[in-house]
Order: C-alpha cells, then structure tokens, then sequence
C-alpha cells in the first residue's frame, strides 16, 4: 500500500520540482535581459525601463525613474530607481529607494546632489535593513547590523552601534550604545544623548511634551 502511494507521489513531486526550477529560470531570464540597454549581461546589467523577476548580475544599475518588481542578486548594486521586492548584494548603494528587503554587507545610500548643492532627494529603504554596515538618509521600518546610520531616523534600529542625526520621536533603538541628536544638532553625535543598552525619546522634551498633550 505504501509503496503504490510513494510511486504516485514521485511523479507528482518530480512534476512540482520541475515546474519551479523552470519558473525560476524563466523569471531570471526575465528580470535580467529585459528593460535593458547598453550593458553586457549578466556580468553588468544596466536596468533602463520597468522589469519583472529575478535580476542576476555581477554589477547592476538602475537608472533614475526606473522600476523593478522582483529579486535583484548581485555583487554590487547601484539604484537610482525604485526596487519593489528584495535585494541582496555584497555591495549596495545609490540615492534610489527599496520598498521591501534590503540585505548585504555593505548598504549604503546617499542623498542627490545637484552642483554644489545638496538635493532633497536621499536613498530610502521602506522594509528591513539588514547588513554589516548601514548608511541611509531615510529609513521607514528596521535596520539590523553592525553599524546603524539614519540621518532621517527610523522606526526601529537594532545593532552595536546606533546613530540618527535628526531626532524622530518614533525612533526606537536597542544596541550597545546609541546615539540620537536634536533637531538642533543635526550632524553631530552628542554622547549625553547615548544609551547603553536602550535609548528611546529621552531627550528631546519638545517632542515628548507634544506627544503627551
């Protein structure tokens, strides 16, 4: 009885395991040979119009205004686009946003210079931050890592070290030390304003006295 029901289930399963590795070959292919240009895939792929999938490349660029739906895998990832799903690279940086996942050793962003002067528009992640080292001008979820920079602030940030220059009350951190600096002290680390293991809106009484109105 046994034995009939394993010799039903493997044609089944075989037909399953084949069905997913075709659809993951096809969404890779997909997702890096199309909506590119000017670029020598999959060893740099330049991503130039809206993309579905799973984009694999050594290096990859998203251009300004670009979309991609999907997994982005690579060595070194530079976003000026938007990437709605997850990415996963050694190195990541750019002034583009990630609304989902976020994961590398490396994750930086950094804000949009136009001349001399600084722009308005910085490298945001909405999701999970998660990495060894983390920069970024604005995050809206959770940084996880060695390192925590949110010159924004964030909802949640969680490693050895934990930095946001511009206060937000909403900002919660749990680390080792962290450090928040008022409104007036934007890009400076002030040490009274550090935790040792957990800093949550202490110090700028504005804030709270609006909070609790």
């Amino acid at each position: 009885m046994n034995n009939q029901t394993d010799e039903v289930r493997s044609p089944i399963n075989k037909w399953v395991k084949r069905s997913l590795i075709g659809t993951t070959v096809l969404a890779t292919i997909i997702g890096t040979y199309s909506a590119r240009e000017g670029d020598f895939a999959p060893v740099y792929v330049r991503h130039t119009g809206t993309s579905y999938g799973i984009s694999v490349g050594i290096v990859q660029k998203f251009d300004e205004g670009v979309i991609h739906n999907g997994l982005v895998i690579s060595g070194y990832t530079l976003n000026r686009g938007k990437i709605n799903g997850a990415a996963v690279s050694l190195v990541s940086a750019g002034r583009g946003t990630i609304n989902g996942l976020e994961l590398g050793a490396f994750n930086i962003h950094s804000e949009r210079k136009e001349g001399n002067e600084i722009g308005e528009h910085y490298g945001a992640i909405n999701g999970l931050q998660l990495s060894l080292f983390n920069a970024i001008k604005e995050a809206n979820g959770m940084q996880i890592g060695i390192f925590n920079g949110s010159n924004d602030g964030s909802k949640l940030q969680f490693g050895l070290f934990n930095n946001s220059d511009i206060y937000d009350a909403k900002t919660f951190q749990i680390g080792i030390l962290n450090f928040l600096a008022e409104s007036d002290k934007t890009n400076k680390l002030d040490l009274t304003s550090g935790g040792l293991l957990l800093n949550w809106d202490f110090r700028n009484e504005k804030l709270k006295e609006e909070d609790y109105r």
